[in-house]
């Protein structure tokens, strides 16, 4: 693959299903470790599944990213599992 994400953390929000699950396990196949969001916990952890059986750290969070405190608690959690500084 030309395209590499190792070593890298990618924040996926709506990752339960759709086009954001289909994004995330692009990046995982890329080789980007995960932090995933969505409302519906149950259906994150399939898709977290998913990435670890392509060999990728996948952090699953349920969150409601139209509260900021809930999105602020999602960082924190990235920030704590992955240990490091976010760059945009």
């Amino acid at each position: 693959m030309d395209f590499s994400l190792k070593d890298k953390v990618a924040l996926v929000t709506g990752a339960s299903r759709g086009i954001g699950e289909a994004i995330a396990v692009g990046l995982a196949q890329a080789g980007a470790d995960l932090a995933i969001a969505s409302r519906k916990l149950p259906d994150l952890e399939k898709v977290a599944e998913e990435a670890k059986k392509l060999g990728r750290k996948c952090l699953p969070v349920q969150a409601h990213l139209g509260k900021l405190e809930e999105i602020n608690q999602f960082v924190k959690r990235v920030l704590e599992e992955f240990g490091r500084s976010i760059s945009w």
